[in-house]
């Protein structure tokens, strides 16, 4: 572990077109391009140093339903670090940091994300379970199923609920 520099989270409709198209660039060149739209963030936490931004989170918070219940979480997507920052615990600063802000500053007791399984042992070394759970959210072409994982964080002291998610809109 090296010492990280400062964290800072922001409402996308606070930063510069010109952040938020940076943002998307940065967001392109680490996700291919996949069959799926995916929904913007509503705030970036990014983690810097002297020479700008080395790992970002997208956060949002959204009302889900989870068999067939109203549940409002937050959402993780664009997990990143810069190539010559990574394996040195930029992303799990900033995911540490966006839990935090999720539980103490949005108020919510859970989190969800999508995610590769080759990188769901990051996420769960921070506390993330997987869900068996099939997850649907809306697409062009109408619902589809997301066929990786999806991890949840229990930040309250609810448990998560089970049952079929759906995420009510675009996949983050």
């Amino acid at each position: 572990m090296v010492a990280l520099g400062s964290i800072r989270i922001q409402a996308v409709s606070d930063r510069s077109a010109l952040e938020v198209r940076a943002f998307e660039d940065w967001f392109r060149e680490d996700f291919p391009p996949n069959q799926f739209q995916w929904d913007r963030p509503s705030w970036y936490l990014t983690v810097n140093d002297q020479s700008g931004s080395i790992g970002r989170v997208g956060i949002l918070a959204r009302q889900i339903l989870v068999g067939g219940a109203p549940i409002r979480v937050g959402g993780i997507n664009g997990v990143a670090t810069r190539p010559h920052w990574r394996h040195r615990g930029v992303a799990s600063f900033a995911m540490r940091s966006a839990a935090e802000f999720m539980a103490t500053r949005l108020v919510l007791e859970h989190a969800l994300l999508l995610c590769s399984p080759k990188v769901s042992p990051l996420y769960a070394k921070l506390g993330w379970k997987p869900v068996a759970e099939p997850v649907s959210f809306a697409q062009r072409s109408g619902s589809a199923v997301y066929p990786g994982m999806t991890m949840v964080l229990e930040m309250g002291k609810a448990a998560f609920p089970i049952g079929p998610i759906n995420m009510c809109g675009l996949p983050w």
